[in-house]
């Protein structure tokens, strides 16, 4: 068996590396390799198993030289007939090291990388895509680590709030796409220094101070220069809608104004194994004006706060008679 040494593909715009989630001590611990190109073509190219797994997925086994490294291979049968597979003994971060450097020599020029993790957590390449599905008592100083050893994230998807222990200036809360679960006692810190384009967090636990404290920085112009919406479901607490409007000044948009979906301003869902866009599916009656003029979507109840930045002041709005 020999190895791919070069290929034409110049198109390839993300390789991501996928960590399965297991349902039991029995599942397969899977991790693989695909590549994603221009024109939306998605193949997996490798898979990475426990050696234990050897015998019951693959008819054949070989040795192979993968950057210096001497490492079983094989083919797995069925479904995935034509992708190939490696195998691990007490050295995965080894085997799975030397594979990515030669996918990397062959696909990797001009591409992105992507992580989604259920507990490895690599750091010999710069992912720039990030989601974290671990349960809620893995390790958050192991994430933590990852994080900072990463450049500022394009996308970040995250299962569990708690998770995430970072001091106010870390460059994490310069992820451009944060989406949370299980927020939880997170959600103040998110709302003091997400300093990206948008959040979205669910299952959060904070209350109507929290909320004004946000609002008046961004009505002041005192910080979130680049925020262009946020959504958050709180649980466990509770808004307070009319003293959060009395505190902000929140208006209502005229009736021959065409409402936004909330929906609308927020990415498609990234992780089927989350579900967060369900508790936005709404229509936005109300606004806020900045210092400058430029208005904001908000929708604000007992358990959700919905804010987004519209590309148009008050005056453009009630002149024009629709939202830019």
């Amino acid at each position: 068996m020999r190895l791919i040494k070069s290929v034409g593909w110049r198109e390839i715009r993300r390789i991501t590396y996928k960590e399965y989630p297991k349902m039991s001590v029995e599942d397969v611990d899977e991790l693989s390799i695909s590549i994603e190109s221009e024109n939306g073509l998605h193949l997996k190219i490798v898979s990475i198993f426990d050696k234990k797994w050897a015998a019951e997925y693959t008819e054949k086994t070989s040795e192979i030289i993968v950057s210096g490294m001497e490492i079983i291979c094989s083919f797995l049968l069925g479904y995935y007939l034509q992708t190939p597979v490696f195998f691990w003994e007490n050295n995965k971060d080894d085997v799975i090291k030397a594979i990515h450097f030669h996918i990397d020599e062959l696909f990797g020029k001009n591409a992105e990388y992507k992580l989604e993790s259920r507990s490895y957590l690599p750091t010999f390449t710069q992912f720039i895509e990030t989601e974290l599905g671990m349960e809620q008592n893995h390790d958050s100083s192991l994430i933590n680590e990852y994080l900072s050893m990463m450049p500022v994230q394009k996308q970040v998807v995250v299962r569990y709030g708690s998770f995430l222990s970072l001091h106010p200036n870390h460059k994490f809360w310069n992820t451009q796409v944060l989406e949370i679960q299980f927020c939880f006692t997170r959600a103040p810190e998110v709302l003091q220094n997400f300093r990206g384009r948008i959040a979205c967090l669910t299952y959060g636990i904070c209350n109507s101070s929290d909320i004004i404290r946000f609002l008046k920085r961004w009505k002041h112009e005192k910080a979130f220069p680049t925020l262009e919406t946020f959504a958050l479901h709180i649980k466990w607490s509770s808004f307070e809608p009319e003293m959060i409007e009395e505190e902000i000044g929140i208006k209502n948009y005229p009736d021959t104004i065409t409402l936004s979906n909330a929906k609308q301003s927020l990415p498609p869902e990234w992780s089927r194994y989350l579900f967060l866009r369900v508790f936005f599916d709404f229509e936005v009656p109300n606004y806020i004006v900045r210092d400058d003029g430029i208005i904001a979507d908000l929708l604000i109840d007992e358990t959700r706060m919905f804010f987004s930045v519209k590309k148009c002041t008050e005056k453009q709005m009630l002149e024009n008679g629709f939202i830019s």
